[in-house]
């Protein structure tokens, strides 16, 4: 792993586990909007079904895509 990331210039970067939410970037900036995108798409679907289909991996796929 570490010759991998050598040879591609990548920089690993390991964050603290059980650490606050303040030291996980990605959780604060790009998962919990994402997140709440993703929750909202999914709600207009069952609305507009009625909840009456079942999701497939193409429906995912679009809904998590808009999100």
């Amino acid at each position: 792993f570490i010759d991998y990331c050598r040879l591609r210039r990548i920089l690993p970067l390991l964050l603290p586990p059980y650490s606050t939410y303040t030291l996980q970037p990605l959780d604060i900036r790009l998962f919990s909007p994402l997140s709440k995108a993703y929750s909202q798409a999914l709600e207009e679907y069952v609305e507009k079904t009625q909840g009456l289909l079942t999701l497939k991996k193409g429906d995912f796929y679009h809904l998590f895509k808009d999100a």
